[in-house]
């Protein structure tokens, strides 16, 4: 591998580890009796960023993430 693709590697999984982060801290906004927009829509953009920067790498089905969120956060 090259220092390029190691250094990529290295972003990716950088970034993936945050956006996991968020969706593990925020998940709980979900159970919420109304939660706040700007959470689910916070939710949504780190499940596309994570399903988008995935699928580049190799792993197709993250690409289906953003769209079930979608329909469980309610969001466009």
């Amino acid at each position: 591998m090259s220092t390029l693709d190691r250094e990529a590697v290295e972003l990716f999984l950088q970034e993936a580890s945050e956006n996991l982060q968020y969706l593990r801290e925020y998940v709980s906004v979900l159970q919420d009796v109304e939660p706040r927009r700007e959470d689910l829509e916070r939710l949504y953009i780190s499940a596309h960023t994570l399903s988008g920067t995935s699928a580049s790498y190799g792993f197709p089905d993250s690409l289906k993430l953003p769209a079930n969120s979608r329909t469980s956060f309610n969001t466009r």
